[in-house]
């Protein structure tokens, strides 16, 4: 990542709770208000504190942002699991009207060009930063946009994206079950669009590790793979 990725890191602003809510099992999405100028571009990540709540233990933690500024709100998602951290129950008993200390926006995972068909692949939460990518690419309706969505119980967003795919007939959705049939399908995209294409990811390190792996046996340009691993969702 270069040092130029990295310089709205020292940047803060506090942003206000608009909502918190649970739509699946320890799904969670917080929806923030925006101050007036507040931009991002999409598949940045910001970190988020608590500044009017005490408490031990980690005080910041960073995450992508779901949304594009155009919508007028920052969105992020996260999975508590069985048990939820301290800070991520501090996240999900946030209420209306409460602040968040905000740090960024920083990150490299972004939209690498204006017209190249896209092959996007995430699995569970790591649909986060795709959604934002999602909806900036689909501003130019002739691009392609593929996405390959991997999930075992839960595909957040997914409503959103299939009404997308109504509207524009270039987006399309591939949802899965397990890693053989996504790895199934990156492989007939990459076989389909080879480097014409960028490839972008987002989720756990092994199931990019696994795509990269199908991506380099079809002779993809590393030049043409966008990841962004999970460090906060």
């Amino acid at each position: 990542m270069k040092i130029a990725d990295f310089k709205g890191i020292f940047s803060k602003a506090y942003l206000e709770v608009e909502s918190v809510e649970n739509p699946f099992k320890d799904f969670y999405l917080i929806k923030l208000k925006l101050p007036n100028g507040y931009t991002w571009s999409a598949g940045e990540h910001v970190n988020i504190s608590f500044p009017d709540r005490k408490y031990m233990g980690r005080k910041w933690k960073t995450f992508s942002i779901a949304s594009i500024d155009k919508e007028g709100y920052m969105l992020i998602a996260t999975r508590t699991g069985e048990e939820a951290s301290r800070y991520k129950s501090h996240l999900i008993d946030l209420r209306p009207g409460e602040r968040v200390g905000v740090r960024g926006p920083f990150g490299s995972f972004k939209i690498a060009d204006t017209s190249s068909p896209s092959v996007l692949v995430a699995s569970g939460v790591g649909i986060t930063p795709m959604r934002a990518l999602i909806k900036a690419m689909a501003e130019d309706s002739n691009r392609e946009i593929n996405l390959v969505f991997a999930a075992s119980d839960y595909y957040l967003f997914a409503d959103e994206i299939e009404a997308m795919t109504v509207e524009n007939s270039n987006i399309k959705l591939f949802k899965t079950s397990n890693r053989a049939d996504t790895l199934e399908k990156v492989a007939d995209l990459a076989a389909e669009y080879g480097n014409k294409a960028y490839y972008y990811m987002s989720g756990s390190n092994s199931m990019i590790n696994s795509t990269e792996d199908v991506l380099n046996n079809k002779e993809i340009s590393k030049k043409r793979i966008v990841k962004d691993p999970f460090i906060g969702y």
